[in-house]
């Protein structure tokens, strides 16, 4: 099974501009998910600003989260932007955020897959994917 622990933490909008090393983000408003995306090839701060556009988002009315991997809970040697994308996919099929559309009817990625999340109340602590069986804990 490969684990891939993240540890979300708020960010203020004004300290967006420090954020580094990072894949994920989450935007939450009335205490719930709205959107889960990452970043692979490019900087997340630029990801992050295309997506409040193209969802014509306000700062004053969502909160932003960063997610950072543990590597010391995961089991995984390297980052491939198929890990990132296998795990952003298991985080919207489980959590249903409002303004996702792919992988909220079915989990599209890899077998054996178990994401871990830290630092935040508003996702599932544990997404499990065993040959295509989702498990929520």
């Amino acid at each position: 099974m490969t684990t891939l622990a993240i540890n979300w933490k708020r960010i203020p909008w004004r300290e967006l501009n420090y954020v580094e090393n990072s894949y994920f983000y989450m935007y939450i408003t009335n205490k719930k998910p709205i959107y889960i995306g990452v970043s692979y090839k490019q900087h997340i701060v630029d990801e992050i600003y295309q997506t409040l556009e193209s969802f014509n988002y306000r700062q004053v009315e969502i909160s932003l989260y960063i997610g950072y991997i543990q590597y010391g809970k995961s089991t995984i040697e390297k980052i491939s932007k198929e890990l990132v994308k296998d795990s952003e996919c298991l985080l919207i099929y489980c959590n249903q955020p409002r303004d996702n559309i792919q992988c909220k009817k079915n989990y599209t990625g890899r077998d054996n897959l178990k994401v871990i999340c830290n630092g935040t109340s508003y996702l599932y602590k544990v997404q499990n994917c065993q040959n295509k069986q989702i498990l929520v804990r």
